[in-house]
């Protein structure tokens, strides 16, 4: 008798012993599209850099729990459609650094967009407010001070 429930007691805890084993499931690496108007961002560049910096306080890590897809215009406009359909089915989020690459990926993709641009958002028509920027623009970021004359 103590046999037998030495026995139940043992089948009936061996989901509870292996659930941490089986229950893991693979962590799925976010995606973040770097689109370029002009040259191709690497490694070492500004915004890749601090991106990286940023990314890794928050615990990913750049080749593992996050991936960089990058694509550049070359000073090329045109390409920006191609290039953002393209990027548009592998990423999660979408970061450029021209106005011209934001508005193309407002046009023609779902994705969020994080615009790194001197441009002023709300004067271009990307966002309707800073306070609510809608749509699927989820920041953006001057890159250069701006200065009014004061009076």
């Amino acid at each position: 008798m103590i046999l037998r429930r030495s026995v139940i007691l043992a089948l009936g805890s061996m989901p509870l012993l292996t659930r941490g084993v089986f229950s893991q499931t693979a962590v799925r690496a976010r995606r973040v599209g770097l689109l370029s108007a002009a040259a191709p961002f690497t490694d070492t560049s500004e915004v890749v850099v601090g991106l990286t910096a940023g990314f890794s306080k928050r615990g990913y890590v750049v080749g593992s729990s996050l991936l960089f897809e990058r694509r550049a215009a070359e000073a090329h406009p045109d390409r920006l459609p191609r290039l953002v359909d393209d990027l548009k089915s592998q990423t999660d989020i979408m970061i450029t650094n021209a106005y011209a690459a934001a508005r193309v990926i407002k046009d023609r993709s779902n994705v969020p967009v994080v615009a790194i641009t001197g441009a002023d958002p709300v004067a271009t028509g990307l966002i309707d407010s800073l306070a609510r920027p809608g749509g699927k623009s989820r920041a953006s970021a001057k890159s250069q001070p701006s200065f009014r004359p004061s009076g």
